[in-house]
């Protein structure tokens, strides 16, 4: 199920009009409208923990109709013995080099894992919208042609 239709599904459940929730959490009823209808695919980290507390759930349930069933634990490769292994998403760093200006990568054969780095699970569920954390990687991105909106 995708954030628009879980969303329209929560907010059906509470009988809200598209209008009631709009104004709840500070936006134009079209937003709304076109989140629902997959029209609007990204969402600040802000918006969607106002649709969640308006809605009466978790960031995370947004982007499910079982809560249980897509936990990040589940896809990550997460050490079992944790704390709170509940509470984390964690995304692994490749040892693995790409160049911002000539389009070139630089890696062996076999791309090792350096280490990883964790997050709270509501907030990469946002960042990250909604992906499981087997399906993101981090790599090292050399040059500066993204300068000056992120700075080598």
């Amino acid at each position: 199920m995708n954030i628009g239709n879980r969303v329209r599904q929560l907010r059906r459940a509470k009988n809200m009009k598209i209008a009631e929730l709009a104004e709840a959490i500070g936006v134009d009823a079209a937003n709304i409208s076109r989140l629902e209808t997959g029209k609007q695919k990204q969402f600040t980290e802000q918006t969607l923990s106002r649709l969640a507390d308006c809605l009466g759930v978790d960031i995370a349930e947004l982007f499910t109709s079982d809560p249980k069933g897509n936990t990040v634990c589940k896809h990550s490769d997460m050490r079992k013995d944790s704390a709170n292994v509940k509470d984390l998403f964690r995304i692994e760093i490749l040892d693995v080099s790409a160049s911002a200006g000539n389009g070139l990568i630089q890696g062996g054969d076999v791309i090792d894992v350096i280490h990883a780095i964790e997050y709270n699970k509501d907030k990469a569920l946002a960042m990250f919208g909604g992906r499981p954390a087997a399906e993101l990687k981090v790599i090292n991105v050399r040059g500066d042609s993204m300068a000056p909106t992120i700075e080598p």
